[in-house]
């Protein structure tokens, strides 16, 4: 009998231990919130558009009306011969695969590399083959004109009229599993060629990652006119835009002879 209850001792044990292992396994195995859990990826927004920098002055003459406000097949084909493309509007998608642990906070996104100054500016032309519109996001808005200059969200985005109320800096906290989506729109009063770059705080420690731009090795722009917030947008003709004030007509003369219109 005393061997019977030295086995029945020797499988509790066994399963005692092995019921430790299962309790603790969840334990050492957590994905703890790290820098390394962050994934920021970037892509052009929306996918049915195209973004264009033509040279201010360029010969409009030229340009193949048609009978759509969509930007029809002749109308690229001409971009694609008086215009270089750029990428001035991304959709930044931010998330902490992490299980557990602290926040991960994002700040100071900008541009890093190298800008000139003595080169020619350009009107930003937007190309969308798609009459639907893209789905609303937060908008926020970086002025690359300098290394130090970082993405802000206008307070007029969100329908705040304050006189000298300051554009509020890009954060974003995201806590374990938490998403977030942001549209970024890049302007330069300079040309610029470089790299999207964003500051990651993970337990009080701050550093930098590089965002990467799906099927763009570094981005580039000239100087655009107004930052390209005042652009053309083509389909049956180049219209003016003011994305600061979309109900006003802009003059498309006055925007290619390099002048941003009053707003």
């Amino acid at each position: 009998m005393g061997r019977v209850w030295a086995v029945i001792g020797a499988v509790v044990g066994i399963v005692g231990a092995v019921t430790g292992v299962i309790g603790i396994w969840p334990i050492l195995t957590a994905n703890a919130s790290g820098v390394d859990d962050l994934r920021i990826t970037a892509s052009p927004y929306p996918e049915s558009a195209t973004e264009w920098a033509l040279p201010v002055g360029s010969d409009l003459s030229t340009y193949p009306a048609g009978s759509s406000e969509e930007c029809s097949a002749a109308q690229l084909a001409w971009l694609q011969q008086s215009a270089v493309q750029i990428h001035r509007t991304l959709l930044l998608d931010l998330r902490n695969v992490a299980d557990s642990g602290p926040m991960l906070s994002i700040s100071d996104v900008r541009i890093e590399g190298e800008r000139a100054t003595n080169r020619a500016s350009a009107v930003l032309v937007v190309c969308d083959t798609s009459a639907a519109p893209p789905r609303p996001l937060e908008a926020a808005m970086l002025d690359a004109s300098s290394a130090t200059s970082v993405a802000v969200f206008s307070a007029e985005a969100y329908g705040i009229q304050q006189e000298g109320l300051p554009d509020l800096p890009v954060t974003w906290n995201l806590a374990p599993g938490e998403t977030g989506l942001i549209i970024l729109r890049i302007g330069s009063s300079v040309a610029y060629d470089g790299n999207l770059v964003a500051g990651v705080v993970d337990k009080g420690t701050k550093s930098d990652i590089e965002i990467t731009v799906d099927g763009v090795d570094s981005l580039s722009s000239p100087a655009l006119v107004a930052l390209g917030e005042v652009h053309l947008r083509a389909g049956s003709a180049l219209t003016c835009v003011d994305e600061a004030d979309a109900a006003t007509p802009c003059d498309v003369d006055l925007l290619m002879a390099g002048q941003t219109p009053a707003r």
